[in-house]
């Protein structure tokens, strides 16, 4: 990238003092204290950096460019919403090679919603990092207190155009309000983490950290030292120091507990402790620490079936479900499926570099199309298409073939027993959507049959020309048949 690129990039940047000198003035780096910095996209890629990376990272700035930032960088930057902060912040990383360095970060005010990240390296001092480690919160915070614009997109809302959804949302307005635990409730893929998200930011605790953790993801043998830390010498193989944990990566935030289903019993008490007395201890320690956080929990699993059967404690359960909230299922808010399409294709736009829109007909197939994996499952798909289609319309014969097998075998809206046989209707959906998915679904049975789209135009009943037109409005005028 050369240098009036860059420049041009990082107009969006927020006019920080040390930002706005290191754009202009790239030299200044050592004055400011600062060994690396990069730009990141919203989606976490790097794709500008500069500085002291050989030494950092053990390879060129040029080969950082592109990849992920979470793979460059582990610790609380692993743990937290980093990339896209709303607020300026910081965080405590090492890097590839084990270098530790304190990393400021900077929301864009703009449209590119960039993130510019300022690295400092940390000595390894140990009496220096249990410091940083305990008081890191502070530095976010002094940092949050700067002025600046703050940046709105799509990421930033829920979507909600399905009344189900705009009851959520309303949910989400009240419950944001206090600081309550909230029980987030629905199907694996729903977007229970994104309710979280937007009930910390209409919370009066936006402006702090929110700090996600997946209670499946850790074994139960660490699930402890990582949730509320430990003490120098705790155990074998213990950081220098103690290390800060989950609950004090989120001081003066939020804490979301997702998989909550999955907390062993033996763990579930210590929780239910945080809840009631709002302290905590850490590994190894004897001191209890306030926690002045908010928690909020998610869960796919019916806890109060697990309640019964004894593998979650009752006390618990009701302290988790003041304030329950059930996000539907994609199936069931059909409405909301266009404007998410919107929000994947932007997205893998940005990330990819290719611009793509659904035709009608695929998007009436996405409308009908019952969604076992939910939302998570449609933000697969169309990624994939994205990626895989060359063509800028994505039409329904992109769509895989599993997924059209899906659409006839189980989203159950036209079904027909043998040839001859009437079709049988069995869901609503608006008419002009319906007309325009068997149409386009006939012809690619059609092509699929015959060589010829005379042969074609017999077997429908329609015209040579009628064929040829209807094939090009479905299938793209310059497109070769793939059947």
């Amino acid at each position: 990238m050369t240098r009036p690129e860059r420049a041009t990039a990082l107009d969006s940047v927020p006019i920080q003092r040390d930002a706005n000198l290191l754009l202009t003035h790239p030299r200044k780096m050592a004055e400011l204290g600062v060994h690396w910095y990069a730009l990141v996209s919203p989606l976490g890629k790097v794709f500008y950096s500069e500085g002291e990376a050989l030494h950092l990272f053990g390879c060129s700035n040029e080969e950082l460019v592109g990849r992920l930032i979470y793979d460059l960088l582990t610790g609380v930057l692993a743990e937290a919403p980093l990339v896209v902060p709303r607020y300026p912040t910081a965080s405590l990383c090492r890097t590839l090679r084990g270098r530790l360095l304190l990393m400021r970060w900077f929301p864009s005010g703009g449209r590119s919603r960039h993130v510019l990240g300022l690295g400092t390296e940390l000595v390894e001092d140990p009496e220096l990092l249990s410091a940083i480690a305990a008081d890191a919160h502070l530095l976010s915070r002094a940092l949050s207190d700067v002025p600046q614009q703050r940046s709105s997109g799509p990421q930033d809302e829920m979507i909600a155009v399905s009344p189900l959804m705009r009851q959520v949302r309303e949910w989400v307005r009240k419950v944001g309000a206090v600081s309550s635990p909230v029980l987030i409730l629905g199907e694996t893929g729903v977007g229970k983490e994104v309710v979280a998200r937007a009930i910390h930011r209409h919370s009066p605790r936006c402006r702090a950290p929110f700090v996600r953790v997946n209670c499946g993801a850790i074994p139960e043998s660490l699930f402890e030292s990582a949730l509320f830390g430990y003490e120098r010498g705790a155990f074998t193989g213990a950081e220098r120091g103690g290390k800060a944990g989950y609950l004090q990566a989120a001081e003066g935030g939020t804490l979301f507990l997702d998989e909550i289903g999955e907390l062993p019993l033996s763990l579930q008490v210590k929780l239910l402790h945080v809840l009631q007395d709002r302290t905590f201890t850490r590994v190894g320690g004897t001191e209890p620490i306030r926690a002045d956080v908010r928690i909020i929990t998610a869960t796919n699993r019916d806890l109060a079936a697990m309640v019964r059967e004894g593998r979650f404690r009752e006390d618990l359960y009701y302290r988790l479900n003041v304030l329950p909230i059930e996000v539907p299922p994609l199936r069931e808010r059909p409405e909301d499926i266009a404007p998410l399409v919107e929000l994947f294709l932007e997205r893998f736009a940005r990330l990819h570099g290719r611009r793509k829109r659904f035709s009608e007909a695929a998007m009436a197939a996405l409308k009908t199309y019952p969604w076992p994996g939910n939302v998570r499952q449609l933000e697969h798909l169309v990624e994939r298409l994205v990626v895989l289609v060359e063509q800028p319309v994505i039409h329904l014969s992109d769509l895989p073939q599993e997924f059209q097998n899906g659409l006839a075998g189980r989203s159950g809206l036209l079904t027909q027993q043998s040839e001859g046989q009437p079709v049988v209707v069995q869901g609503l959906v608006p008419l002009r959507d319906a007309v325009r998915l068997v149409e386009e679904q006939l012809l690619l049975l059609a092509s699929r049959l015959y060589a010829t789209t005379q042969e074609m135009g017999q077997a429908l009943g329609v015209s040579h020309s009628t064929v040829v037109r209807k094939l090009k409005k479905y299938t793209g005028a310059n497109r070769k048949r793939r059947f």
